[in-house]
């Protein structure tokens, strides 16, 4: 459980392609570039469809988030973010993992996979107040997730971001990942 909540902490914001090497083989994490809202769900409560992946200014093949993330209703101690992820395959899409907090409980809290954001967004207290949260190179890094890297991750994933009030959904975007393996 704790080796899965790890790769949660580390695969769930944006990136187009990182480099982990783990011994002789290497693995590569490819992200899209574009969080997208959830299909046939309606985003009124929290948008955050502009957030786009970038070179970080003035640090070398540094990759970070940039855009802004628009709240339209106070996030109190009512509210929860939920990350969900499901494997793609043949069949269709399997599912591998939940996670799910208090956002207002864990805005401190350093191993909260939405910690990054948070601070990024310059939110320390509840509730988090409407308005236009300004996110500039949020870095990315996965240097966390080398050990824990092996063949059986390879394939396609989606991430589910979902914001909850009250357990309803209230927001939802979803971020895709594929996982490679290659010789160093």
């Amino acid at each position: 459980m704790k080796r899965e909540h790890h790769l949660v902490n580390n695969l769930c914001f944006i990136v187009t392609f990182i480099k982990i090497t783990s011994g002789e083989i290497c693995y590569g994490a490819e992200f899209s570039e574009d969080v997208v809202g959830c299909p046939d769900f309606e985003n009124e409560y929290l948008i955050c469809d502009t957030l786009r992946l970038g070179m970080v200014e003035g640090k070398e093949a540094e990759l970070g988030l940039n855009g802004v993330i628009e709240v339209f209703s106070d996030i109190d101690e009512g509210a929860e973010m939920g990350l969900e992820i499901w494997k793609i395959t043949d069949i269709g899409k399997e599912f591998l993992y939940h996670m799910q907090g208090s956002i207002c409980e864990n805005l401190k809290n350093e191993a909260a996979p939405w910690y990054p954001m948070i601070q990024s967004m310059k939110i320390y207290d509840c509730p988090i107040v409407p308005d236009k949260y300004i996110i500039k190179d949020m870095s990315i890094s996965l240097n966390n997730s080398k050990d824990m890297m092996n063949h059986e991750l390879i394939g396609e994933y989606m991430i589910d971001m979902i914001l909850l009030k009250d357990l309803k959904k209230v927001s939802c975007y979803q971020l895709g990942v594929t996982v490679t393996e290659y010789d160093c």
